[in-house]
Parts: C-alpha cells; sequence; structure tokens
C-alpha cells in the first residue's frame, strides 16, 4: 500500500493494535498513526474504542497541551499532506503554538525542546514548577527557534494564528527575520553593500509592508544584483517559495522589520527573479 500515509511505520503500529500488542504513542509516530488509522477506516462503527479514537484523543489530551509535542506533531506532518491538513491535525498545532507563543510566559520553567539550541524552550507541561528556575526572565523572542524549524507553509500557519491573537507586530516581525535568516542563507551577504545603499538612501528612513508594498518594492528592485553562488533549480525554487511567503506575511506596520531586513530581502529575491517582485514593478 504505497499511498498509505505514515508509511510502513504507521502501518505496523496499526497492524500491532489490531492484534492487542501494546503500542507506545508517541509526539513523533502520532500524527502518521492517525493519518493511517484515518486511511484504514478503523473507526467507533467496528470496534469502540479503535484507533482513530485512541489518536485523537491523545493529540487533543496529551499533544496540544504540549509545546513540545505540537512542534514535533507539526513538524512530522510536513510529510503527510493532505492527510494531516485534511484532519485538521495542522491548524490545530498551529493554533496551539500561536496561543502557548502568545501567552504570558512568567514562571515557565525552562527545558530543552529537543533540538539543540543556544537558549533552552520553556516546557509548558511543568507549568506550575517550585524550582528556583520559576523566577527566571523568559525573553520575549524565546520561541522563535522553536518555530524556525518548521516548514515554510506551516511556519506561516503558525504566524498567521499569532497574528489573530494579537502579538506586538514588532515581534512578529523579529520572528520573520529570524526564520528568513536561517532559512536563507544567502540572505546576509554582501551587508555591506546593502549597507551603503542604505546610508546613501537615509539610513534613517524606515520601509512598511502595508499599502506602500508596491512602493518600497518597485524601489528597492532598482538595487543592482551581485554574484550568488550556484544552487539547484529545486533549491531556488524553494528559496523563492519561502521569500514569498514571507513578504506575504511581514506585518503592515511600520518599523515591523528593519529597512536592512527589507533591502537585502528584496536583493535575494531580484537574484532568484521572485514573481511578486516582479510584479509589482508593473502596478
Amino acid at each position: 500500500m504505497d499511498d498509505l500515509p505514515g508509511g510502513p511505520e504507521a502501518f505496523e503500529l496499526a497492524a500491532k493494535f489490531c492484534y492487542g500488542v501494546a503500542i507506545d504513542l508517541t509526539a513523533s509516530n502520532i500524527s502518521g498513526l492517525r493519518c493511517a488509522a484515518e486511511y484504514l477506516e478503523m473507526t467507533e462503527d467496528l470496534e469502540e474504542g479503535n484507533l482513530i479514537f485512541k489518536t485523537e484523543a491523545f493529540l487533543s489530551y496529551v499533544v496540544l497541551s504540549s509545546w513540545r509535542d505540537s512542534i514535533v506533531v507539526l513538524k512530522s506532518s510536513e510529510k503527510l499532506s493532505p492527510w494531516a491538513e485534511n484532519l485538521q491535525i495542522v491548524r490545530r498545532c498551529s493554533e496551539s503554538i500561536a496561543w502557548k507563543a502568545c501567552a504570558n510566559p512568567k514562571g515557565i520553567r525552562w527545558a530543552y525542546t529537543g533540538r539543540a539550541t543556544k537558549a533552552s524552550s520553556p516546557k509548558w507541561n511543568e507549568m506550575k514548577d517550585s524550582s528556583p528556575s520559576r523566577n527566571q526572565l523568559v525573553p520575549p523572542d524565546w520561541w522563535f527557534e522553536d518555530v524556525s524549524i518548521l516548514r515554510i507553509d506551516h511556519f506561516v500557519r503558525v504566524i498567521t494564528a499569532i497574528k489573530v491573537k494579537g502579538m506586538r507586530f514588532e515581534l512578529i516581525g523579529a520572528g520573520i527575520m529570524h526564520y528568513a535568516t536561517k532559512w536563507l542563507p544567502g540572505l546576509a551577504a554582501n551587508d555591506t553593500a546593502i549597507q551603503g545603499e542604505e546610508t546613501s538612501n537615509n539610513s534613517n528612513s524606515s520601509f512598511s509592508s502595508g499599502d506602500n508594498n508596491s512602493s518600497w518594492r518597485g524601489g528597492l528592485h532598482m538595487i543592482v544584483s551581485g554574484t550568488r553562488d550556484e544552487t539547484s533549480s529545486l533549491q531556488t525554487k524553494d528559496q523563492k517559495m519561502v521569500i514569498e511567503s514571507l513578504i506575504s506575511i511581514i506585518p503592515p506596520q511600520k518599523d515591523s522589520v528593519s529597512c536592512s531586513f527589507l533591502l537585502r530581502l528584496l536583493r535575494m529575491a531580484n537574484m532568484l527573479k521572485v514573481g511578486c517582485v516582479r510584479d509589482s514593478n508593473h502596478n
């Protein structure tokens, strides 16, 4: 069954479940197993407590209550399109992450999420911990690194949900810039030339991405493109998608992202011939 979501690992777990073998549900396997259960039609009509019911309960009561697990499940859902989307796994995890990112982090105990980062992330399952670390200050950008491991379409979903929940636009912009520098290695190239452009055009000026989108993009389009390393067509396509998606979610408020970031983003967009930048010149 080549089209079974979750692949052989999910099928093996589903088969063990059918034969009464105990299986461990984890954040790493729950998304694939939930999709496989749907594919195999393991509903309550056949037997009470069937696999769809079990996996849904784990998602609702375990995964969505945990910051780390919500990230892990959303990341694992990247290989499960369109099943994870149709089963609302992507939406629920995105909203769970957004809610936790916007909540008051005071009193959260620090714990690593499983990825090597410069700073650890708060563990939402232990908010009532009474250890001394309870009183340490949590920086407002604590969620940047964890969210930046997500694929661009899922990152967009998370940022969109965060916007709805009313996070400060400058913090959203900072999160977008953090993601961009991680997924667009060429963004930081030739910073000296970029800064020279800024200085000659009044370095204290700023751009917004609201109603004046076409004006700042059209103006920045005149920046001379420099050389870049050769990339495969697939890499170029991915980078173009990232740029187009990031441009679409930059908050419209003034100073939501830095002028330097916009210059570097537009410069890279020009080099990659990103469609939305080219189109803006005809408006």
